[in-house]
């Protein structure tokens, strides 16, 4: 899959294209956890389908 996106204040959105050819979409919330960390947290449509589906991405911090 290939996407672009779209950062404006507070939201992300991006439009991406699967390699069968199907288009998407998903647009995020950027929000501040309680931790302090920032999350993005985001609701996306299924290629073809009325179903949306929500997610919530945080930042990892690797381990050496």
């Amino acid at each position: 899959a290939i996407g672009v996106g779209v950062r404006h204040k507070d939201a992300l959105a991006v439009i991406y294209q699967l390699d069968t050819g199907e288009i998407g979409l998903v647009a995020y919330l950027i929000e501040q956890a309680s931790s302090g960390q920032l999350r993005l947290v985001g609701r996306w449509t299924v290629p073809w389908t009325s179903t949306v589906q929500t997610e919530t991405l945080t930042r990892i911090t690797p381990q050496a």
